[in-house]
């Protein structure tokens, strides 16, 4: 199936892909010859599926395949995931607008910058998120990657995501013997364990039904997300007013406008008060700021 959707003028998918880590763990794959970004994902009756994207112009081309038979129906379902993962309904405008105020931001609107890549499911988002917390980045592609590969499901070359319901099904001792998730192992079963039954409904995450104070109440109520998992896991939902503040982020900042020298948060935070809702995606913008400029040209992209 081969699905043409449209994107807002300001909309550039090479800059959702480097704007969050997620790209480079799996199911997610870059293909940068190609300027391609594809991901595995299951649709609601569990065929998975594997979706590849690129962009040209305004316009968003969409290849998607499955090991199974699908209903040529499932293209609304298909859409609803790539709009989700890709931001697509996400409005920057507001963003946009603040930063072309400033000098030192103008590079944000000029590199469609303000959409932060999320997984096909706010479920997978958090299982990542904790699976980032107090460790380096290599363990947390290494737990990733055993999820993938131990309890996915098969899309041809790839596994999707697990879903809650298979995740549920596995002990602690799957978690801390075979996923090597030491600390997190409970928290993984219990958070599986609540989204499989039911109890905890993740998806209202992202609707705009509930505030960004919900949604934070939400977060902070599942074991293992303390605030700098639900900080960063509101920016994935729409919420920007945290600043979900790290050793790494705090240690770029200090580089950045003090020589080196840590600060308190609240110093940090002063800088980006004027930009209201958005304060903490400035933050987090002006800090991954290299990411976006050792990349091409995101205005370029590449034609069919």
């Amino acid at each position: 199936m081969t699905l043409t959707l449209s994107v807002p003028p300001d909309y550039r998918l090479w800059s959702l892909v480097v704007s969050h880590g997620w790209s480079v763990l799996p199911p997610f794959r870059v293909d940068r010859s190609r300027r391609e970004l594809s991901f595995a994902a299951s649709l609601d009756d569990g065929t998975p599926i594997d979706v590849a994207v690129r962009q040209t112009a305004d316009r968003l081309r969409v290849r998607v395949s499955s090991p199974r038979p699908f209903a040529r129906t499932s293209g609304p379902a298909i859409r609803r995931i790539v709009t989700a993962v890709l931001r697509i309904d996400e409005d920057v405008s507001e963003l946009h607008r603040m930063a072309r105020r400033h000098p030192e931001y103008r590079w944000v609107p000029r590199y469609g910058a303000g959409r932060i890549l999320r997984a096909p499911t706010a479920f997978e988002d958090a299982v990542k998120m904790i699976c980032t917390t107090n460790c380096s980045w290599s363990l947390t592609e290494a737990m990733v990657g055993r999820l993938v590969e131990r309890l996915g499901v098969s899309t041809g070359d790839r596994r999707a995501f697990p879903t809650a319901k298979d995740m549920a099904s596995k002990p602690e001792s799957f978690y801390r013997n075979v996923i090597k998730a030491g600390y997190r192992s409970p928290f993984l079963v219990e958070l599986a364990r609540r989204c499989a039954s039911g109890d905890l409904d993740l998806e209202q995450l992202r609707s705009d039904s509930l505030t960004p104070e919900a949604k934070e109440a939400m977060l902070r109520g599942i074991k293992g997300i303390g605030p700098y998992a639900a900080d960063n896991l509101l920016r994935l939902h729409g919420a920007y007013h945290r600043f979900a503040h790290d050793s790494w982020i705090t240690k770029a900042y200090a580089e950045r406008y003090h020589r080196g020298r840590r600060v308190a948060n609240r110093t940090i935070e002063r800088r980006y008060r004027g930009f209201g809702r958005f304060r903490g995606l400035l933050y987090w913008l002006d800090m991954t700021r290299p990411w976006y400029e050792r990349d091409e040209d995101f205005g370029m992209e590449v034609e069919a």
